[in-house]
């Protein structure tokens, strides 16, 4: 769990962008492949919390809430 958020609201949008570039091993994912999840990782959260992901890498890490979150 992530910031609340149950591991497979992520695990679904990695495996979709797994199995459009046609690969079973994360290894073989592009660094297209993998902006890909992490935008799509951002939608998770933004969709789940209502809020952005937060900017401040101790309220990321520590799942607190600080200013603009």
């Amino acid at each position: 769990m992530a910031l609340g958020i149950a591991d497979e609201l992520f695990d679904e949008e990695f495996n979709k962008v797994k199995e459009r570039a046609h690969v079973t091993e994360d290894v073989d994912l592009s660094a297209d492949n993998l902006r890909d999840i992490s935008e799509r990782f951002l939608a998770v959260v933004e969709k789940a919390t209502g809020r952005p992901f937060p900017e401040d890498p101790y309220a990321a890490s520590h799942g607190e809430r600080s200013e603009g979150w």
